[in-house]
């Protein structure tokens, strides 16, 4: 298979036409493996990484042109594909705002009962919340088993555990939750379980711990 720049750039055209996007940049790091450099690091593709308000998707050719290693593509799929989709939905569906389901309130508090690994909020489309799930592919491990959670309902299930144990019923924000080092472990779900299932999250599969059984608001 041929990778020259131009054979590159005319299947880069093609896919962009096919999807009804207009290409309106390029970004050319000619002579830089991506095997051993993250694409947060190349000279032309980073400056644009860093500006993911300015688009709506980045089309590469292949990709193995996007990255080429298990650490770089976990660089891609975890912080700062966090930070990519929050401003991309926020984009998207212009109501970001009114939802905290798409705020990733539970990220670095949500872990994986299977792999003791954090477990990152990801957009489901066509419906108005995501879920928490497991992202050790991502890492380059194997999980025995991975779990995945609504968004809505795990959040709801915190939120409300954490104001039980400081007492408080104010607005409670991520930063709230690290500084207190709240900690949900999630275990994988079961199939079945009926009507339950349609009123929040099943408990047992959740085991809620805070550091600081004390108002984390407060200072001094």
């Amino acid at each position: 298979m041929s990778y020259s720049p131009g054979r590159q750039r005319a299947s880069i055209q093609l896919c962009t036409e096919q999807l009804g996007f207009a290409l309106i940049a390029e970004a050319t790091d000619l002579g830089v493996s991506a095997r051993r450099m993250s694409p947060f690091e190349r000279p032309s593709l980073s400056s644009w990484l860093q500006r993911p308000d300015e688009y709506d998707a980045i089309a590469w050719s292949h990709v193995d042109r996007a990255v080429r290693s298990v650490a770089h593509m976990s660089e891609l799929t975890e912080h700062e594909l966090q930070i990519l989709q929050d401003v991309l939905l926020a984009r998207s569906n212009g109501t970001r705002r009114e939802r905290r389901t798409t705020t990733a309130l539970l990220t670095g508090v949500a872990v994986g009962a299977g792999c003791d690994g954090r477990m990152y909020f990801a957009v489901r489309k066509r419906y108005p919340y995501g879920a928490y799930a497991c992202r050790a592919t991502a890492r380059g491990e194997v999980c025995p088993t991975p779990a995945a959670i609504r968004s809505d309902r795990l959040e709801d299930y915190v939120v409300g555990r954490y104001r039980q144990t400081v007492s408080a019923d104010t607005e409670v924000t991520r930063e709230d939750l690290l500084r207190s080092g709240v900690r949900v472990i999630v275990a994988k779900g079961r199939p079945g379980g009926g009507p339950a299932r349609l009123t929040g999250p099943d408990a047992s599969r959740l085991a809620f711990s805070i550091e600081e059984p004390t108002d984390a608001r407060q200072t001094g």
